[in-house]
C-alpha cells in the first residue's frame, strides 16, 4: 500500500490533500463522511491521500477491507511514545508534501505540523475538521491557534464555538454532512393503530446519547397502554448493560437489538419502522436524521444541543420534537406519529430539508468550497517552538524526551496502551469539564 502510494505521488503532481485520521473506529460516522467526502474532492481536482494511524487498537487492515481507499498510508509509532506518533507524522508529512493537511481526531499531527513550521521545512496549510461539541477539542483549538490556519465544522454552533476560540471568524468554515435523498416513495398508511415501531440507530452509549432514556420512554409507553415496539441498531459500550436494564423491567420482548447494520440494511431499516427516535443530549448532525427524512421516516428528536443555531429540526414541519431528558414530552410526541395528517406533512418536510440542506451533493460542494479557500488564505506567521511537559515514561523522565526516544528506538522498547485514545490521542486536554461547557454553550445555540 505504502509503495504504491509513493509511486502515484512521483506521477501527480496536483493539488494533494492528506487526511489524518484514526483506523480504530471502521463502523462509526466519520469513517462513512470521508467515504462520501474524497471522491467528492477528486472528482475536483484533489489528489486525496488517508493518513491512517495504525496500532494495537488502529486495526488499519480491517479499517481498508470496510473502506478500501486506493490511496492510504499507515502510520506506524514505532515506540508508542509521544514523541514516537510526532516523528512518524513528521516523515509521512515529508513524503507526501501536501498542500492541505486535513485533522480528524488526530491532536499529534498540530504538532508535527508545529515542529516542522520552527525549522522552516515544507509547510502545508493545516485544517481540523470539527465533529463534536466536546470542550476538549475547543481547547485544542486555544492551543494550537498559532498553527491552525482554519476550521471546518458541520454545525452552526460548534462554527460559532470555534470563531469565538480561534479569535478569527474568517478562518472558521460551515460545511455539513450530506447523504443520498431517496427517490423511492414510502406507504402513507402503513402505521398499524395499536403498535408504533420505532428505531433507535447509533452509538449505545449514555454520556452524549442518553440511551438510558429509552428504557423510561418505552416503560412510559407501556404503562399508558401505547403499543410501541423498538429496534435498537448499532453498537457501544452501554448495550449488555441496556438489554439487561430492559430484560429487568419485563420489556424485552418489545425491544430488538439488531447489532451493527450495513447500509442496505439500515436503509430497510428507515423503510420499515413508524419513527426515528433521537434522545441525545448534543449532536453536530446527526447524519442519521437526515438519513431517516431522506427515506420519508418521521424523526422524534430531543432538542438536543446544536439543533438550534442550526435550525434544522422544526416542530411540526419537519420532525417531532421534545425537550432534553423530557421523557413524558418524548411519549407525546411519539403519540403524534399516529395521526395521518401531520405525519404526511412531517415526513414532506424532512425530504424537503434534505434536499434543500444535507444532500450529498451540497455537503461535497460546501467542503469543497472550504477547503479552496482554505488554500487561498494567507500564510500565518511563523509559530514558536513550544515545549510540553507531557513525557512517555521513566526514560522521558530521566533523559529528556529526544535522548528517551532514542534509547527506545535503540533497544527497541514499545509502549503498549491500554486503549484507542491513549496510543493515538483525540485530544491533549481531558473533558472533566464538559457538563459545565455544555451548559455554557446552550446558551449560545439559538437560531439567528
Amino acid at each position: 500500500m505504502v509503495d504504491n502510494v509513493s509511486q502515484r505521488l512521483r506521477i501527480i503532481d496536483h493539488k494533494r490533500i492528506l487526511i489524518f485520521a484514526p483506523s480504530a473506529y471502521p463502523l462509526g460516522g466519520i469513517a462513512n463522511w470521508l467515504d462520501y467526502l474524497s471522491p467528492g474532492l477528486e472528482e475536483e481536482g484533489w489528489q486525496v491521500i488517508h493518513g491512517l494511524v495504525t496500532g494495537q487498537h488502529h486495526d488499519s487492515d480491517a479499517y481498508l477491507q470496510r473502506h478500501p481507499w486506493p490511496q492510504a498510508l499507515r502510520i506506524t509509532n514505532k515506540t508508542g511514545s509521544r514523541e514516537g506518533r510526532i516523528i512518524a507524522i513528521c516523515e509521512v508529512l515529508k513524503k507526501v508534501r501536501p498542500d492541505i493537511v486535513l485533522v480528524v481526531n488526530q491532536v499529534t499531527a498540530y504538532e508535527a505540523i508545529r515542529r516542522m513550521r520552527c525549522k522552516n521545512e515544507h509547510v502545508p496549510k493545516v485544517v481540523m475538521a470539527l465533529h463534536a461539541l466536546q470542550s476538549n477539542l475547543l481547547k485544542d483549538i486555544a492551543r494550537q491557534r498559532d498553527i491552525l490556519d482554519a476550521v471546518i465544522a458541520t454545525n452552526q454552533l460548534a462554527c460559532r464555538l470555534a470563531q469565538n476560540t480561534l479569535g478569527s471568524p474568517s478562518r472558521v468554515f460551515y460545511a455539513p454532512y450530506g447523504v443520498i435523498p431517496w427517490l423511492g416513495k414510502r406507504s402513507r398508511n402503513d402505521i398499524p393503530s395499536d403498535v408504533i415501531r420505532l428505531l433507535y440507530a447509533g452509538r449505545i452509549e449514555e454520556k452524549q446519547k442518553r440511551i438510558i432514556d429509552l428504557i423510561q420512554v418505552m416503560g412510559t409507553l407501556k404503562r399508558q397502554n401505547v403499543g410501541a415496539t423498538l429496534t435498537i441498531a448499532g453498537g457501544g459500550t452501554a448495550a449488555k448493560h441496556l438489554q439487561s436494564k430492559f430484560e429487568e423491567l419485563g420489556l424485552s420482548n418489545d425491544v430488538n437489538f439488531c447489532g451493527i447494520l450495513s447500509f442496505d440494511q439500515l436503509a430497510l431499516a428507515y423503510k420499515t419502522h413508524d419513527a426515528l427516535i433521537i434522545t441525545s443530549e448534543w449532536e453536530t448532525g446527526p447524519i442519521v436524521a437526515w438519513e431517516a427524512m431522506s427515506y420519508g421516516l418521521p424523526v422524534v428528536s430531543s432538542r438536543y444541543i446544536g439543533s438550534g443555531a442550526e435550525s434544522a429540526l422544526v416542530d411540526g414541519e419537519n420532525c417531532f420534537l421534545f425537550d432534553i431528558g423530557d421523557i413524558e414530552g418524548a411519549v407525546r410526541a411519539i403519540a403524534r406519529v399516529r395521526n395521518q395528517v401531520l405525519r404526511e406533512c412531517i415526513t414532506d418536510g424532512g425530504i424537503r430539508t434534505v434536499r434543500k440542506r444535507y444532500s450529498r451533493d451540497k455537503s461535497i460542494q460546501q467542503w469543497v468550497n472550504a477547503i479552496r479557500m482554505v488554500r487561498e488564505l494567507p500564510p500565518l506567521q511563523p509559530p514558536r517552538y513550544r515545549s510540553t511537559s507531557i513525557t512517555s515514561g521513566r526514560l522521558d523522565r530521566w533523559l529528556g524526551q529526544k535522548w528517551g526516544e532514542r534509547v527506545r528506538r535503540t533497544i527497541r522498547i514499545q509502549h503498549a496502551h491500554s486503549d484507542a485514545g491513549g496510543e493515538w490521542p483525540h485530544s491533549e486536554h481531558d473533558a472533566s469539564d464538559q457538563a459545565t461547557f455544555l451548559k455554557q454553550v446552550s446558551e449560545l445555540d439559538i437560531a439567528q
